[in-house]
């Protein structure tokens, strides 16, 4: 049920999944799945598909997944 509520663009559960695929909790961890979602969740909020355009949002999505890819790097 929660995979279908994320895949029908619900962006609560596509962030909570994302924190959970990022910290491992009662998932596989995958650290690089994590950013990807939150990249993808700052588009919709960017262009306004989906989700009432929210450019400050979708800056701070995009900052979180840069983030993470940066430190996984490092």
């Amino acid at each position: 049920m929660v995979k279908k509520s994320a895949e029908q663009g619900d962006v609560n559960t596509q962030l909570t999944i994302a924190n959970l695929l990022r910290e491992g909790k009662g998932v596989t961890k995958n650290e690089t799945e994590a950013p990807k979602v939150q990249y993808n969740i700052g588009i919709m909020y960017l262009e306004g598909r989906i989700l009432d355009k929210d450019i400050k949002t979708a800056i701070k999505l995009f900052e979180s997944a840069a983030k993470q890819i940066i430190f996984k790097r490092k």
